[in-house]
């Protein structure tokens, strides 16, 4: 006589039943634009560093297979003090940062955290970073993530200029920020200064699950663990979705 297990089975064979998927549930991490660095003022002072983006993080959950969810990412602000713009997954932002103010010696903000002024000399503050303020010409810290499973900085402040300028994690004096990490610039002299880094978005998902990355948006999907896909996408703007 059949078992009840063998019984139960043979009927979920004959029904074609399966077992549910898992909830759509997306973990998220999103960064803004960072800003560009400041040119400074011929004679006066040099340039002030670009803020970083802010790292928004989270989950998004109960989605649903076959809808389209939007998909922005932010652009880095160009040189002499540009503002980057934002990104966003199902219309959650992670914002951008901000270029200098005033005279160009301050370092610029963002949501979060404030740049640095600097006034003696020739010299000029840094730009704020996604996880806390500049301080004298050292750019602010970024925050961190381990969506992809290694923890990762994202929009570092760009630096000051002067002596003992530095970036935590943004553009260094004269120099850009890193491609699709959200830092700011570093600021410049008077005939040069660098341009913010683009914004990212990163999802994590059930890999029971298949991603659609639509039209007008640039990126690619990895296996993180045997239980979750990971996707970044590095450009563009479209819609994503989702299949068994």
């Amino acid at each position: 006589m059949a078992s009840l297990r063998d019984r139960s089975r043979v009927s979920t064979l004959v029904s074609g039943w399966m077992p549910p998927a898992p909830p759509l549930n997306v973990e998220y991490a999103i960064i803004g634009g960072g800003a560009g660095g400041g040119f400074g003022t011929s004679g006066v002072n040099l340039g002030a560093g670009g803020a970083g983006g802010v790292l928004n993080t989270g989950t998004s959950s109960g989605l649903s297979i076959g809808t389209n969810y939007a998909v922005v990412l932010g652009g880095g602000g160009v040189a002499s003090g540009g503002a980057g713009t934002s990104s966003s997954f199902n219309a959650i932002t992670g914002t951008a940062g901000n270029a200098f103010t005033g005279s160009g010696r301050t370092g610029g903000s963002n949501a979060s955290f404030s740049g640095s002024t600097e006034s003696g000399g020739i010299d000029a503050g840094a730009g704020a970073g996604s996880g806390g303020n500049a301080s004298g010409k050292v750019g602010g810290i970024g925050s961190f993530t381990s969506i992809s499973g290694t923890s990762t900085g994202y929009g570092g402040g760009g630096s000051g200029s002067g002596t003992g300028a530095s970036a935590s994690s943004g553009g260094g004096i004269n120099t850009s920020g890193t491609a699709n990490t959200g830092g700011g610039a570093g600021g410049g002299s008077t005939n040069g200064a660098g341009s913010g880094g683009s914004g990212i978005v990163m999802l994590a998902f059930p890999s029971k699950y298949k991603i659609t990355i639509g039209a007008g948006l640039v990126g690619g999907a990895n296996i993180k663990d045997t239980n979750t896909t990971y996707v970044t996408i590095t450009s563009g703007s479209g819609n994503v979705s989702w299949s068994i």
